[in-house]
């Protein structure tokens, strides 16, 4: 959890445009990158009914996390699959990032 906590407040996209290459030092491998994924998870389902900016931003921050390779789409693939890797099977932050992995799917379909 630590590192969502370093995107608190309002400009949660900004933060991580600019503290991303700090989040990729931190991120060796696929395991890494799943941990990073499961802690914006919990993070996301413990705050998004306490901050305000968070649920509308949370597609944005994958989206982020995706375009910045800090999370790769075999990882966000697995992960939505696989309902033991996620932090919680029927969590909030799942359905709300649904959008971005159907693109996911049908991106890599139409390759």
């Amino acid at each position: 959890m630590v590192v969502p906590a370093l995107f608190q407040g309002d400009d949660i996209i900004g933060k991580l445009k600019k503290r991303g290459k700090l989040v990729k030092k931190l991120i060796d491998n696929r395991n890494d990158q799943l941990l990073l994924l499961r802690s914006w998870e919990t993070y996301y389902n413990r705050r998004s009914s306490t901050s305000p900016a968070l649920p509308s931003q949370v597609l944005h921050v994958v989206k982020e996390l995706y375009e910045q390779d800090l999370v790769e789409e075999d990882v966000f693939l697995a992960w939505w699959s696989d309902l033991s890797l996620a932090a919680s099977p029927s969590s909030p932050f799942r359905a709300k990032i649904q959008p971005f992995i159907k693109w996911l799917e049908t991106a890599d379909e139409d390759d």
